[in-house]
C-alpha cells in the first residue's frame, strides 16, 4: 500500500467518525430544541392562565354588577354577591385544575405532583359549586381536561359544600390581601 492510500485510508476514518459525531450532535441539538419548545409552550400556557386570572380579579372582585355581567355573559348565571364571588373562585380553581392536567399530559408535571394534585381535583369536582358551574365552563376548556373531568364526575359521588358560609371566598381573599 502507498502513502496516498494510507493516507486515503486515514482521512476515510476521520470522516466516518466525524460524520458520526456530527449525527450525535444533531440528536443531542434536536432533544435540546424538543426540550426549549415544551418549555416555552408551557411558559405561554402559564401566563395565559395567570393573565386572566390576574386580570379579571381586581376588576370583577370588587364591582358586584360587573361580576354578575361577567358571569352571566359566559352563561354561569348571576345571584348574590357572595354566591358571585365564589363562582369566580370556583372558575379561577378549574383554570387551575387545568393547567396542572395538561402539563401532566405533556409530561411536564412530576409524577408524584400530579398524584396529589388529582385528589384535590377529585375533591373539588364532587363538590356541589364545582359541579354548578362546570356545564357552562365546559365549553371554556381544552377538551382533553373536559374529557377527564366529565369522566371523573360520572363516577363520583355529589357531596353538599364543605363550608356552610357564604362569605368564606371573601374572607380568604381579605386575609390574603392583609398579609400580601
Amino acid at each position: 500500500m502507498s502513502p496516498g492510500d494510507w493516507f486515503q485510508a486515514v482521512s476515510l476514518v476521520a470522516v466516518v467518525v466525524a460524520l458520526v459525531l456530527n449525527i450525535l450532535q444533531v440528536r443531542a441539538l434536536s432533544r435540546q430544541n424538543a426540550s426549549l419548545a415544551s418549555s416555552l409552550r408551557q411558559t405561554v400556557f402559564q401566563a395565559q392562565v395567570q393573565a386572566t386570572a390576574s386580570s379579571r380579579i381586581p376588576f370583577l372582585w370588587n364591582d358586584p354588577r360587573l361580576l354578575a355581567w361577567h358571569l352571566s355573559q359566559r352563561g354561569y348565571g348571576a345571584s348574590t354577591r357572595s354566591r358571585n364571588k365564589k363562582r369566580l373562585y370556583v372558575i379561577v380553581e378549574i383554570e387551575l385544575h387545568e393547567f396542572n392536567y395538561l402539563n401532566h399530559e405533556a409530561g411536564l408535571l412530576p409524577e408524584h405532583v400530579w398524584t396529589a394534585w388529582s385528589k384535590v381535583l377529585e375533591a373539588d369536582f364532587a363538590l356541589a359549586d364545582f359541579r354548578e358551574v362546570w356545564p357552562a365552563a365546559r365549553t371554556f376548556f381544552a377538551p382533553p381536561f373536559v374529557s377527564y373531568v366529565d369522566t371523573l364526575m360520572a363516577g363520583q359521588p355529589f357531596v353538599q359544600s364543605v363550608t356552610s358560609n357564604a362569605d368564606f371566598i371573601s374572607k380568604v381573599f381579605r386575609r390574603a390581601k392583609r398579609n400580601g
